[in-house]
């Protein structure tokens, strides 16, 4: 199943839920827009296997739907580089939805400085956008999800 969350977030992850909880082995993928991390964190929360940023190009969906009928239903743990503190507190404000030049001044440090460690974050684990962060971080436990908007850090 693939759902995209086209201006109707709400009606759509509604579905989204009642759909996984009907029939829990599907596996939807989720479009949601560039950059909407609340949106994506809410669509994994609703059940999301997997959740895609827009635009989206032919080879990456395929990608995806490769993957989510390889790993069958649900998340697998990823195996993950150790972040370091200050990676692991820049991720924290990442996910609070704080900006390079947000954490950079939070934490007395240059901008530079912040989008070298949002670099090795990205590497370490294995994402390839802002949507792949908050999965990843999902699936460390670095969001707690009851308590979205205050992510917690390890």
């Amino acid at each position: 199943m693939i759902l995209d969350l086209d201006g109707q977030a709400a009606v759509a992850l509604d579905l989204l839920a009642g759909a996984r909880k009907s029939f829990p082995s599907i596996l939807p993928l989720v479009l949601v827009d560039h950059g909407d991390i609340r949106t994506a964190v809410r669509a994994m929360k609703a059940g999301a296997n997997d959740c895609l940023e827009k635009p989206i190009e032919a080879p990456r969906l395929l990608a995806a739907i490769e993957t989510a009928l390889s790993e069958g239903p649900g998340p697998r743990p990823v195996p993950l580089g150790a972040l370091t503190p200050t990676e692991t507190r820049i991720l924290s404000l990442v996910l609070a939805g704080k900006t390079s030049g947000e954490v950079a001044t939070a934490l007395h440090r240059s901008h530079r400085t912040v989008e070298v460690h949002r670099h090795n974050i990205m590497r370490k684990l294995q994402a390839n956008g802002i949507v792949d962060l908050v999965k990843q971080a999902l699936r460390m436990g670095f969001i707690d999800l009851e308590h979205w908007g205050h992510p917690t850090a390890r």
